[in-house]
């Protein structure tokens, strides 16, 4: 009895053995959801695998990549309300990061009119480079984001992002001092002494015959001001107003 009990048993460990196994094998030749791939192009622009599109939408790409996201604002694009006109590709394949190469296949597909001006760059022994694109209008930058953003061409293991390129403003250049630092206007002081300032300034009793630029004089000249000044240091404008106003009011 003992050995008929563990022949049931093998052969119930057997049969679960085999629907783990089935069950394994449908969850493997299921198709992945919820993750579209990213469309694989040849060196010339064609598809070279097969295209999962996105939701329909119009507003969206048809492609979207998800390795690296992107700062365009589709729906700003969509409404013509995108001012910029400078793209950024990131991801190229380095057989793309030729000018005549990325020009070739712009005007393969129809884009060669979009852009006027291509810059490309890559480092060195890189596995993949970059691109500045300058539109010629917010229509065409439509057009070539559209293209360009989560495709995958042939020799480059992530797909293009495409984002606005950041604008350089041009500062002006600092001012720079002179090495030699002009000298200062010097003032003639004899243009202030001249013979036209005795004729409205008087001086005082008994020093008439002076000559005007002897020290006498200018010593006259300059002793009645200091007094003056003197004075009105030790008793301000407002007590004189006061004293005055008391012998009126008296």
């Amino acid at each position: 009895m003992e050995q008929g009990f563990e022949a049931q048993l093998a052969q119930a460990l057997a049969v679960k053995l085999i629907e783990a196994q089935e069950a394994a094998a449908k969850v493997e030749d299921a198709p992945s959801q919820g993750t579209p791939s990213v469309v694989s192009d040849s060196e010339d622009g064609g598809s070279a695998r097969g295209e999962i599109p996105m939701k329909t939408s119009a507003v969206q790409p048809r492609f979207l990549s998800f390795s690296q996201l992107s700062n365009i604002d589709w729906n700003r694009l969509a409404n013509s309300q995108e001012w910029r006109t400078v793209l950024q590709l990131k991801g190229l394949a380095p057989k793309l990061c030729r000018r005549e190469a990325l020009e070739a296949l712009l005007e393969a597909h129809g884009l060669k009119a979009d852009v006027q001006k291509v810059r490309t760059s890559i480092k060195p022994g890189g596995k993949f480079g970059s691109a500045v694109l300058h539109a010629t209008s917010t229509e065409a930058v439509s057009r070539v984001c559209r293209f360009f953003h989560g495709r995958q061409f042939a020799g480059s293991r992530i797909p293009i992002s495409v984002s606005f390129a950041d604008g350089k403003v041009n500062r002006p250049a600092s001012t720079q001092l002179p090495t030699k630092l002009a000298e200062p206007k010097r003032v003639n002081s004899e243009m202030f002494a001249g013979e036209g300032d005795a004729a409205w300034v008087q001086p005082p009793p008994g020093l008439e015959n002076l000559a005007p630029r002897s020290p006498m004089y200018q010593l006259s000249m300059v002793m009645p001001t200091k007094m003056i000044m003197v004075a009105k240091k030790r008793c301000p404008p407002s007590r004189f107003m006061r004293k005055s106003r008391t012998h009126e009011m008296r």
